[in-house]
């Protein structure tokens, strides 16, 4: 089992009361001692949410079935985690599902109708004919298998968790503005008309929001990301660019929506902890 760090308090601070609430709510945690702090340690991020509304005496204790109780078998305490999840991520959850129905539509069912309604090559297409929609929805549009799965993956690593420290309605203005902007800064980049798509740009909106909030704001809950995976994703957008990996797929990567997903991503993890101060755990 594994277990994340929550928050940190004085060596002298009373936390039987958290300890009380805790317990009466079936979330399964421990305090340990650690150099002069206690630290409160619990096994499943998607219940920070849960957690946070508890402690603020927010939720009834007739309302917080949602970690499987003591004495419930593997599976049952299975499911109530997956229903957990679901119920803390459900606009992740979308955007991998539209995610891969985009995938589905182009590749196996029409691709013209992906074109004509999800795609834009032209700004006139959304200008002219109203179709303001389209600023957003080729990021749902996925080329290839490999495309789809790389995309929804890092969605869902970087989603899941940005979903359950700050929200749904948040997590989805934050999805919105970070595949407008890379979306936008993608279309004016080129200097050819063509279509374009994925989540790629959100990915890295995604990411540029989580590698702020874990290294300006020392949030834990972001800090548990391995530092090599945004090493990764870092030497990724670099290649992009370079033109290298253009040389081993069909058709050409959009690095500009990376970039600008990036620093949209950055640019709003900035705005959001002015407006939200954050609280270190």
């Amino acid at each position: 089992m594994e277990w994340f760090c929550y928050a940190k308090f004085p060596l002298d601070a009373n936390l039987s009361d958290i300890d009380a609430l805790l317990t009466q709510h079936n979330i399964p945690h421990r305090f340990t001692e650690e150099q002069g702090e206690q630290l409160l340690w619990i096994t499943d991020p998607n219940t920070i949410p849960l957690i946070n509304q508890i402690l603020q005496g927010e939720v009834q204790a007739a309302s917080s079935d949602i970690i499987g109780r003591s004495g419930q078998g593997a599976s049952s305490n299975f499911f109530a985690n997956f229903l957990t999840t679901l119920f803390h991520s459900p606009i992740c959850i979308l955007t991998v599902l539209l995610g891969w129905a985009g995938f589905i539509i182009l590749n196996f069912v029409s691709s013209e109708w992906v074109a004509k309604h999800l795609l834009f090559v032209h700004s006139a297409e959304v200008t002219h004919f109203h179709h303001y929609w389209k600023l957003i929805t080729p990021a749902f549009v996925h080329f290839s298998w490999m495309h789809v799965i790389f995309n929804t993956l890092w969605i869902w690593e970087f989603g899941s968790k940005i979903e359950a420290h700050i929200g749904k309605f948040k997590s989805l203005v934050l999805f919105l503005l970070i595949a407008l902007t890379s979306n936008l800064i993608q279309y004016f980049s080129m200097k050819e008309p063509g279509y374009f798509g994925g989540l790629s740009g959100v990915v890295y909106g995604y990411m540029g929001f989580v590698w702020y909030m874990a290294k300006f704001h020392q949030v834990a809950f972001y800090r548990m990301i391995p530092q090599g995976i945004f090493m990764f994703m870092f030497v990724w957008l670099v290649l992009g660019f370079s033109g290298l990996i253009d040389l081993f797929i069909p058709g050409s990567v959009a690095n500009w929506a990376h970039l600008g997903g990036l620093v949209g991503g950055v640019a709003l993890a900035k705005i959001y902890s002015l407006i939200w101060p954050q609280r270190q755990v």
